[in-house]
């Protein structure tokens, strides 16, 4: 495998042998565990971007927000920077919060609807720090350049605005505290693909600028494989199969992988054959 030439050599996230499990109530039964993620290792380089691949219920989201430090996990590791999520104290674990920017799926559940954008990014860059108190309203309006609003957007409810409004909104608050972790998940399937293709490369560009390691979580493998580095397919909790875009296009021999590249080769608009949905 490759990884992207500004890639450091050292891994900035490491997943070990990861399991995570849930309990599934059965009613009058009590409870039984499910086995949501199933010994999963893989690792994120700084300015790499790495496709994990699965369809609903594969464990993708599950993963990644263990690898977010948002749910526990009943074994394996994550570190980062070399240091075990787990060891970390309390003030290690603010840091490493504050150095990871997550974008998810519906933009319309993770924006208060009572916050205006300027609050929203105002409390953001308060709670990392990235810059000080009298520095915030600058702050806030180079967010608003890098996704590309204009600073009229600052007075604006998340009500006002469209679907890709939205969304570059979230990635905005992500990005307040300058992360070098960066996780995308399912961010282009609430929008059109005019829409969807300018998000991703608005990720992109983002990520040629602040060089961060991205988990960009996808159903879409035809999309995993215009944007990625490296591509991780997940099925029932385990990675099934990994390796650059190229070859999981044309030299995996992973059933999985066939299957996922049947359905979706033939039902997903071109993404290199012109028009609105280009990608870079």
């Amino acid at each position: 495998m490759t990884i992207d030439k500004t890639a450091s050599n050292h891994p900035l996230v490491s997943v070990n042998d990861l399991e995570v499990t849930f309990k599934v109530s059965q009613g009058w039964f009590g409870h039984r565990p499910v086995l949501a993620v199933n010994g999963v290792s893989l690792d994120l380089h700084a300015g790499e971007v790495v496709a994990l691949v699965g369809e609903s219920g594969s464990g993708k989201t599950t993963l990644a927000r263990s690898i977010a430090g948002l749910r526990p996990w009943t074994a394996g590791s994550v570190h980062y920077k070399g240091v075990n999520l787990a060891d970390m104290t309390r003030r290690e674990l603010r840091g490493f919060r504050s150095r990871r920017g997550i974008v998810f799926q519906n933009p319309n559940a993770s924006l208060n609807p009572r916050m205006r954008v300027e609050d929203a990014l105002g409390e953001m860059l308060s709670v990392t720090k990235t810059v000080g108190r009298k520095q915030i309203s600058a702050e806030i309006d180079r967010l608003l350049d890098s996704v590309a609003l204009s600073r009229s957007y600052r007075v604006k409810y998340p009500l006002e605005l469209s679907g890709g409004e939205r969304q570059r909104v979230a990635i905005a608050r992500a990005i307040a505290g300058r992360p070098s972790l960066f996780i995308a998940d399912e961010i282009t399937s609430a929008l059109d693909v005019s829409v969807s293709a300018q998000i991703v490369n608005l990720v992109l560009d983002l990520r040629d600028e602040l060089k961060f390691a991205c988990l960009f979580i996808t159903h879409d493998l035809t999309l995993a494989l215009a944007v990625a580095q490296r591509v991780e397919i997940m099925k029932s909790g385990k990675v099934v199969d990994r390796g650059t875009p190229s070859y999981i296009a044309n030299e995996s021999t992973n059933d999985y992988t066939k299957v996922l590249m049947t359905r979706q080769l033939d039902a997903v608009p071109t993404l290199d054959g012109g028009g609105p949905g280009v990608l870079r």
